[in-house]
């Protein structure tokens, strides 16, 4: 898989996503995504926090809209109007240690029966900055239901 990317916690982490995101949904359904980009925006967020300037990342937000990502977006196609969740974040070893930024938490449908067609992470709860989307999900979604999303955005490469 091509990082960054969206999938599902499976496994341990799985199980802790689980444990960590309990909520007032009934059950929940796990995504793979594609289309993944980081935003332009979001690459100046990763510079920012380089220098310790700035909030982290931490809230994933939901759409129902169609499109394609684009790194010049900045917001999600038709955001769903529950608020945006808080997710448990950790650095993970991809390749080397610690080389991999996770985000996971789980977004829970509050109206009507929708589809999740992409997903993002946020410096925050309201307005706030677009660090990456995924479009492609795809995900159906009945009333109370959860969409447990895990973002993994990993530093790979050489400086020039």
């Amino acid at each position: 898989m091509t990082l960054p990317s969206v999938t599902g916690c499976v496994g341990e982490a799985h199980r802790q996503a689980r444990n960590a995101c309990r909520g007032p949904f009934l059950y929940s359904t796990e995504v793979i995504a594609l289309g993944t980009v980081i935003t332009t925006v979001g690459k100046s967020l990763i510079t920012g926090r380089l220098a310790d300037i700035g909030p982290v990342p931490a809230y994933l937000g939901a759409g129902t809209g169609a499109g394609s990502a684009a790194v010049t977006d900045t917001t999600l196609f038709s955001e769903m109007p529950q608020p945006r969740v808080p997710c448990a974040v950790s650095l993970v070893t991809t390749s080397t240690a610690d080389d991999t930024y996770r985000t996971f938490g789980t977004i829970t449908n509050a109206g009507g029966i929708v589809t999740v067609t992409n997903v993002g992470i946020f410096d925050a709860a309201t307005g706030g900055n677009l660090l990456a989307k995924a479009d492609s999900v795809g995900q159906v979604l009945d009333v109370n239901e959860g969409l447990t999303v895990s973002f993994n955005l990993q530093v790979v490469g050489v400086c020039p």
